[in-house]
């Protein structure tokens, strides 16, 4: 039987054979290098990014493609190499959210630098887009877009 492990949520477990392997970690999380995506029905589209190993770390994300109909993101070939990025369908994009304690600046998220993660492989890593100067590091998700 598979060892299970409880985290911040209470109802929801993980298995560790599960964890996206990130090989440079996430910015100022280095050290940390194996997250578990969790979804709870009832916070969809939004997905947590949680730390395998500090389960007290977890980020909220969306899938970018749900909030911004255009949005066309252009990897470089390094991070497409590194994440052994063969076709599309292979890549699973997030972007982290940003709730704001400050009513006026809403609810955020970056797509200038979104968390590409290889399915089949299980591999993950936060990219700058190449493309990056079309997006905003703070793309408000809780108005309608223009």
């Amino acid at each position: 039987m598979e060892s299970m492990q409880p985290n911040v949520f209470d109802e929801v477990f993980f298995k560790e054979k599960d964890p996206i392997y990130f090989p440079e970690g996430l910015p100022a999380f280095e050290t940390v290098k194996d997250f578990v995506i969790i979804a709870h029905e009832e916070e969809a589209p939004f997905l947590w990014l949680q730390a395998q190993s500090i389960p007290s770390l977890a980020f909220v994300t969306i899938d970018p493609f749900l909030i911004y109909q255009d949005y066309r993101p252009d990897i470089c070939d390094e991070d497409v190499n590194i994440l052994n990025i063969n076709n599309e369908d292979d890549a699973f994009l997030l972007s982290i959210v940003n709730i704001h304690h400050n009513p006026q600046h809403g609810i955020t998220t970056n797509l200038v630098s979104p968390i590409v993660i290889n399915w089949k492989q299980r591999l993950g890593k936060q990219v700058i887009l190449q493309n990056h100067l079309l997006y905003t590091v703070k793309h408000r998700i809780d108005q309608a877009e223009p």
